[in-house]
C-alpha cells in the first residue's frame, strides 16, 4: 500500500525545470513513485517517439516535464502564438479518464485569476486529449519549501487561500490541495509567488461531483478533511479546502503533515478520529496566533472552521501586519466532546461501508451454507435451497439499505451481494427440479435488486418452467416484464414517430406487458412492504393513471421509507403527460415539472438508486424539447439533466442506461452550443459526447440507444473537422460503423437508419467538395432514408433528408457539367411528400427552393429561360419566411435568386437594378441572423461582381464596387478557408480586378488570384472553374507582359489551363469562349 502521505494526483502539476540537469533526476517523479524518475529530457526535439504526436502543426515538443498514472505533461511552443505551454496529456482512452480529463479543463478554464495557472485550451489530436496550459517558471512549494522563511511561508499561503477564494466564487472545489499542488517562483523584486496546479479532482458546483465521485478514494489522505475521508459527498465545500490549506500551512511550518501514519487506513483514522498535534509540540518557538489559525482550519467540524478561504486570508493578513487576528480556538466544551467522541468512534476508512458490511453480515447465509454439508438426503437439500430462496428478501434489504443512504458509488454492495449469489448457484447440482427452481428463483430476485433485468427474466423463467408457481415469482416476474416494458418503450420513443411508435408499442405490450399484468394478478395476497404498490403497479400498466397515482400515495404513507412509491407517481405523471395528445405546451411542462418533484422525493429516499435519477434525467430532457419547441432556453433544463445522468453514473458507474442518457443530454447540449449566434468552441464537448457513447456501448454492447448516440457523435465531430480545414473522414467511418451496428440489434430502427443516411450525406458531401465522386455515398444515403421512411411512414427527416441529398447531387452534377433536371425532380417530390406530413416545415422548404435554384442555374448555363425555376423557388421560400423570418440560409436563397436573375437581365440586355437590389437587402437580412456566414459574403460578393458588371455595361464607373467585392470576398476566406468557393470567388475578383488595372497594379492582382486559384485546386483538384480562372487570368498576365518572351510562355499556359476547364464541365465553354478564342487566336500569330 502506498505511503498515505504520497497519494499521486492525477498529473505532475505543469512546472518548467528551474534546477541544474544533475539535480533533476526527481523532478518529474509523481508523489507515491519513490523517486522513480521520468526519461531523460529531449530539449529541442519537435517530434519522435518520445512525444506522442508527430508532425503536429499547433504545437513543437520541447521536453517532457511530468509523467503519471494518468498522463503527462510536456513543454512546447505554440507555433501560432509564439508563446511557451504546457501540454497536458491522458494516456489511453478509458473514457471515464477521458471525461475526468474534460472535467478538469472545465473547472479550471472558468477561473480567472494570477495565483491560479490558466488553461489555454482544450482539444484532441491524433485521437489524444490534451490540454494546453500556462507554464509555471518555478518549483513545487514543497522543495522550496526549506528555503523559505517563515513570514514567507504565511505569505504564500495567504495569497494561495485568496486565489482558492476565487475558485470558490466560480463554484469549483479543489479538494487536492497540498505543498505539491502548488507552484512557486522569483519574481523581479525577489518575491515568491505561488500558483496552484492541478485540478484533476475538482468538484465542479454546476454539474455536481460527477466522475470523480466513482467510489474511489480521491485526494490526498494527509491533507483530506475528515467529511471528504469519510465520503460525505454532500458535506463536501469550500470548508473542505480551507481544511487542507490549513494542514499545508501546518506542514510548511513544522516540516511535517498534521496526520501520518505507515499505512493509508492508518492516516485516515487520524484524520477521522484524533486531533492534530499541536505546532508548539513540534516546534516550540511557533506564535501562539499562527497556531490559533492553522487548528481552527483543522478543525473536525465544519462549521468551527474559517467560513470561507477569503477569511482565512483575512486573517493571515492580520497576522502578517501584526494585527489581532479574529480566530479564536475551539470552545472548551467543544474539546470536551470532541475527547468523548473519540473513544467511542468506529475506527475505519468508512462509516458507510462498514454499516452495510455488518448488515450484510446478518444475512444468515453463510450458516445455511454451512448447514449443507451435514444434509445428505435430497429432500433435505431441497428444503435448504428454499430457505436460501427466501433469504433473497434480505438481499433486496441488504440493496435497499445501500440505495437510502446518501449518494455514493454502490459498486462494493452489488460485489457482496453477486458474492452471496454466486454461493446460492453454487448449490444448485443435485437439488431436483424443486430445489434448481427455488435457486433460480432466488438469483432472479437478487438480480432484480441489482436492477438487472435481463438477467433476473431469464432466471425467473428458468424458475416457472422448473414447476415454481408461488404468489412471490409471480410478483418478481411481473416487476421485471414491466420494467422491461417501460425501458422498451423509452427506446422506442427514441427511434421513431408516432405511427411507429404505436405499433412498437403494441409488440411490446404482447411481449412484455401483458405478461406481467397476468403475474402481478397472480401475486394477489404476497407479503409486501406495501399491497398499494403493487395496486399500483398493476393500475399504472392497465394506464389507470388516476387509481395509479391514489395507489402510489397510498403506499408512500403505509411505507415511508419506499422511493419505489415515489418513484411511481413520477412515472406515471410523467408517462401521462408524454402520452396525452395534443396537450397544451405548458399543461405539458407543468406534468413534467410534477413528475420531476415526485422524483426528487423518491431521491430523498433512495439517494443511491441510480434508477430514481435516470427517470429524472428523462424529465429535464424532455423538458429541453419543450422548451426548443416553444423557442426559449433550453440550457437550465439541459444543466439539470446532466446533473442528474451524472449521478446515476455515480452511484452505479457499471450500468450502461446512465452513459446513455448523458450522450443524449451531450448531444442536445451540442446542438444548442452550435446554434448560438455568437461561435463557440464545441471540441470539448463532442469530445466527452463521444467518450461518454463509448462507454455505454462498452458496457451494454446490447444497447441500440448507445450506438445511435455515438454514431451521432462521430457524425458531428466530423462535421466539426471538415469546418477547421482537418480531415473528417475517419470521423464519418466510425459514425457509419456504429449506426451500422445499431441497425444490426435493430434493422428497422428509423431514426438510426435516418442517422446512418446522414452520415453517408455528410461523407458524399465532403467527397464531392475535395474532388471525390460522392455518387455512391450519396445513393447509399438515399437507400437508408427510403428504408426509414418505409419503416415510419410518418417520419418527416428521412423525406426532408431525401430533399436535401437530391438536390445537392443536382448541384454536383451542375458542378461537373451533368444535366440535374432528373435529381431536381426527385427533390421537390420528396418535398412535397414531405410537407403533407408537416406543411410548416421550413427545411424542406429551403431544400426544395435549393434544388430549383441549381436547375435555374443549369438552364442560365445551357441558354434557356431559368425564370419558370426562379419563380418556383421564390414561392418556397416565401412560404419559408412566413413560418421563419429568422432563418439566415432563406434569406441567402432570396439572395442567390435574385443573383440568377440578374445574370438573366445582363444576358438579355436588361436592366438587372432591382434584382440587384433586392439581392443586397437579402444579404443584409441573412448576415442580420448570422454574421459569421460565410457562404452570404460569397453571394455578396458575387453581387458585387454582377453590379460591377451592369455598371460597365452602363458606361459607369465601378472601382468602388469593385473594392466592395474584394472585402467581401476576403471576408468568406477569412471565415472559411477549407472551402474552395471561398478562394474562387477571391480568385475572380483578383482577375477583374487585373484586367481593369494598369500592367504595374494588375500583377499583383494576377498573383494573388493565381495564389487562390491554387488553394481552391488544393481543396479539389477537379474544379473546372478554377482551371478557367487560371487560364483568364495568365491570358490577363500575357497581355500585360513587358517582355514578349514572357508572353509567348504564358499564353499556352493559359491555353491549356482553359481546355483542361472544358474538359472537366463543358458547360463552361459558354462563360469563357471569348478567352478560349482570344488564347487560340494569339497562338496563332506566335505561330502562324
Amino acid at each position: 500500500m502506498p505511503d498515505p502521505g504520497d497519494a499521486a494526483p492525477a498529473l505532475e502539476p505543469t512546472l518548467v525545470r528551474a534546477t541544474p540537469a544533475a539535480e533533476q533526476e526527481n523532478l518529474a517523479t509523481l508523489p507515491g513513485t519513490d523517486g522513480a524518475s521520468a526519461p531523460p529530457p529531449q530539449a529541442g526535439v519537435t517530434s519522435g517517439p518520445a512525444f506522442p504526436v508527430s508532425g503536429w502543426e499547433r504545437y513543437e515538443f520541447l521536453e517532457l516535464l511530468g509523467r503519471g498514472g494518468m498522463g503527462e505533461v510536456y513543454k512546447a511552443r505554440d507555433k501560432r502564438l509564439g508563446r511557451t505551454v504546457a501540454l497536458k496529456f491522458i494516456l489511453g482512452s478509458d473514457p471515464e479518464l477521458v471525461m475526468r480529463f474534460l472535467q478538469e479543463a472545465r473547472a479550471q478554464a472558468r477561473i480567472d485569476h494570477p495565483n491560479i495557472c490558466k488553461v489555454y485550451e482544450v482539444g484532441e489530436v491524433q485521437g489524444k486529449a490534451y490540454i494546453a496550459m500556462q507554464l509555471v517558471e518555478g518549483q513545487r512549494l514543497d522543495r522550496a519549501a526549506s528555503t523559505l522563511s517563515q513570514a514567507e511561508k504565511v505569505r504564500i499561503l495567504q495569497e494561495v487561500a485568496t486565489a482558492i477564494h476565487e475558485a470558490h466564487r466560480q463554484g469549483v472545489v479543489h479538494r487536492d490541495l497540498k505543498p505539491t499542488n502548488i507552484a512557486v517562483e522569483r519574481t523581479e523584486s525577489g518575491r515568491w509567488f505561488p500558483v496552484v496546479m492541478d485540478f484533476g479532482l475538482a468538484y465542479d458546483a454546476s454539474h455536481g461531483h460527477g466522475l470523480t465521485l466513482s467510489g474511489a478514494l480521491l485526494g490526498t489522505p494527509a491533507y483530506m478533511a475528515p467529511e471528504q475521508a469519510r465520503g460525505e459527498l454532500s458535506s463536501i465545500d469550500r470548508r473542505s479546502d480551507v481544511y487542507s490549506l490549513g494542514a499545508t500551512l501546518y506542514e510548511l511550518l513544522v516540516g511535517t503533515a498534521p496526520f501520518t501514519a505507515s499505512t493509508l487506513a492508518g492516516t485516515l483514522d487520524k484524520v477521522l478520529n484524533e486531533e492534530p498535534p499541536s505546532l508548539h509540540s513540534r516546534m516550540p518557538q511557533i506564535d501562539r496566533d499562527l497556531e490559533i489559525i492553522v487548528l481552527k482550519c483543522l478543525s473536525k467540524e465544519p462549521h468551527q472552521r474559517y467560513v470561507s478561504a477569503r477569511a482565512l486570508s483575512e486573517d493571515l493578513a492580520r497576522y502578517l501586519d501584526g494585527e489581532t487576528i479574529l480566530g479564536r480556538r475551539p470552545s472548551l466544551q467543544y474539546r470536551l466532546r470532541r475527547v468523548s467522541r473519540k473513544h467511542r468512534a468506529l475506527v475505519a476508512v468508512s462509516g458507510l461501508s462498514l454499516a452495510i458490511i455488518l448488515v450484510l453480515a446478518t444475512f444468515g447465509v453463510r450458516a445455511w451454507l454451512e448447514a449443507r454439508n451435514t444434509r445428505q438426503q435430497s429432500e433435505e437439500r431441497a428444503r435448504l435451497a428454499e430457505k436460501l430462496g427466501q433469504e433473497v428478501k434480505e438481499i433486496e434489504w441488504f440493496m435497499r439499505l445501500a440505495s437510502a443512504l446518501p449518494l455514493h458509488d454502490t459498486r462494493r454492495e452489488q460485489e457482496l451481494v453477486r458474492e452471496r449469489m454466486h454461493r446460492i448457484a453454487a448449490l444448485l447440482p443435485g437439488l431436483g427440479a424443486t430445489g434448481e427452481a427455488l435457486i433460480h428463483y432466488a438469483l432472479g430476485r437478487g438480480h432484480l435488486a441489482l436492477h438487472e433485468l435481463d438477467k433476473a427474466h431469464e432466471e425467473l423463467l428458468l424458475a416457472r418452467k422448473q414447476g415454481l408457481d408461488s404468489p412471490e415469482l409471480h410478483y418478481a416476474l411481473g416487476r421485471v416484464l414491466g420494467e422491461l416494458y417501460h425501458r422498451a418503450l423509452e427506446h422506442a420513443r427514441r427511434s421513431g414517430n408516432q405511427e411507429w411508435l404505436a405499433a412498437r408499442q403494441r409488440e411490446l405490450e404482447e411481449k412484455y406487458l401483458q405478461p406481467a399484468l397476468q403475474s402481478l394478478e397472480r401475486s394477489q395476497g404476497v407479503e409486501l412492504e406495501s399491497p398499494r404498490y403493487l395496486e399500483g403497479l398493476i393500475a399504472f400498466y392497465r394506464r389507470q393513471y388516476d387509481v395509479a397515482l391514489r395507489a402510489a400515495a397510498q403506499a408512500s404513507t403505509e411505507a415511508p421509507w419506499m422511493h419505489e412509491a415515489w418513484k411511481l407517481a413520477g412515472d406515471v405523471t410523467r408517462v401521462r403527460t408524454v402520452e396525452q395528445p395534443g396537450l397544451s405546451y405548458e399543461t405539458a411542462r407543468a406534468g413534467l415539472l410534477e413528475a420531476a418533484s415526485f422524483y426528487d422525493n423518491a431521491i430523498s429516499l433512495g439517494g443511491s438508486a441510480p434508477v430514481n435519477y435516470e427517470a429524472l434525467a428523462e424529465v429535464w430532457l424532455r423538458q429541453s424539447e419543450l422548451d426548443e419547441k416553444q423557442g426559449k432556453p433550453q440550457e437550465q433544463a439541459l444543466e439539470r439533466a446532466l446533473a442528474a445522468s451524472e449521478k446515476s453514473i455515480q452511484a452505479a458507474p457499471q450500468r450502461s442506461v446512465g452513459y446513455t442518457q448523458k450522450a443524449y443530454v451531450l448531444m442536445r447540449r451540442y446542438w444548442v452550443a452550435v446554434h448560438q449566434p455568437k461561435d463557440q468552441d464545441v471540441s470539448a464537448l463532442l469530445m466527452e459526447w463521444i467518450a461518454t457513447g463509448r462507454r455505454a456501448v462498452e458496457l451494454d454492447p446490447g444497447d441500440v440507444s448507445a450506438y445511435d448516440a455515438l454514431g451521432i457523435g462521430y457524425l458531428k465531430r466530423g462535421g466539426y473537422e471538415a469546418r477547421n480545414g482537418r480531415d473528417p473522414v475517419p470521423s464519418f467511418r466510425e459514425a457509419i460503423a456504429q449506426l451500422s451496428r445499431a441497425l444490426q440489434l435493430q434493422p428497422n430502427h428509423p431514426w438510426a437508419l435516418n442517422d446512418l443516411g446522414a452520415a453517408y450525406l455528410a461523407q458524399g458531401r465532403y467527397q464531392g467538395e475535395h474532388g471525390q465522386d460522392p455518387r455512391e455515398s450519396y445513393q447509399e444515403a438515399l437507400r437508408r432514408f427510403e428504408q426509414a421512411e418505409r419503416a415510419d411512414p410518418t417520419y418527416l427527416y428521412p423525406l426532408a433528408n431525401q430533399t436535401t441529398a437530391y438536390y445537392e447531387l443536382a448541384e454536383y452534377s451542375v458542378l461537373r457539367g451533368f444535366n440535374p433536371e432528373a435529381d431536381v425532380q426527385r427533390a421537390l417530390k420528396a418535398a412535397e411528400q414531405g410537407l403533407a406530413l408537416d406543411a410548416g416545415y421550413y427545411w424542406i422548404l429551403n431544400s426544395a427552393a435549393g434544388a430549383e435554384l441549381v436547375l435555374a442555374n443549369h438552364l442560365l448555363q445551357t441558354g434557356r429561360d431559368p425564370r419558370p425555376a426562379l419563380e418556383g423557388a421564390r414561392r418556397h421560400l416565401e412560404r419559408s419566411l412566413s413560418i421563419n423570418p429568422a432563418h439566415a440560409r432563406t434569406h441567402l436563397y432570396q439572395a442567390m435568386g435574385f443573383s440568377l436573375e440578374a445574370r438573366h437581365a445582363l444576358r438579355e440586355r436588361l436592366d438587372p437594378g432591382t434584382a440587384l437590389s433586392l439581392g443586397r437587402q437579402s444579404i443584409e437580412r441573412a448576415l442580420g441572423h448570422d454574421a459569421g456566414c460565410a457562404e452570404c459574403r460569397i453571394e455578396s460578393a458575387r453581387l458585387g461582381l454582377l453590379e460591377v458588371a451592369w455598371a460597365q455595361q452602363k458606361g459607369s464607373a465601378s472601382a468602388d464596387l469593385l473594392q466592395r467585392a474584394l472585402s467581401e470576398a476576403q471576408r468568406a476566406v477569412e471565415l472559411f478557408s477549407s472551402y474552395y468557393e471561398t478562394h474562387l470567388v477571391l480568385a475572380r475578383v483578383h482577375w477583374l480586378l487585373a484586367e481593369s488595372s494598369d500592367p504595374g497594379v494588375a500583377r499583383a492582382s494576377i498573383v494573388e488570384g493565381l495564389k487562390h486559384v491554387e488553394l481552391a485546386l488544393q481543396i479539389d483538384p477537379t474544379l473546372a472553374q478554377a482551371y478557367a480562372l487560371r487560364g483568364a487570368l495568365l491570358l490577363v498576365q500575357a497581355r500585360k507582359a513587358d517582355q514578349e518572351a514572357e508572353r509567348r510562355e504564358l499564353l499556352p499556359q493559359a491555353r491549356a489551363a482553359l481546355a483542361r476547364a472544358v474538359e472537366l464541365n463543358p458547360l463552361v465553354r459558354g462563360e469563357y469562349e471569348e478567352l478560349l478564342r482570344e488564347a487560340q487566336e494569339s497562338l496563332v500569330e506566335e505561330h502562324p
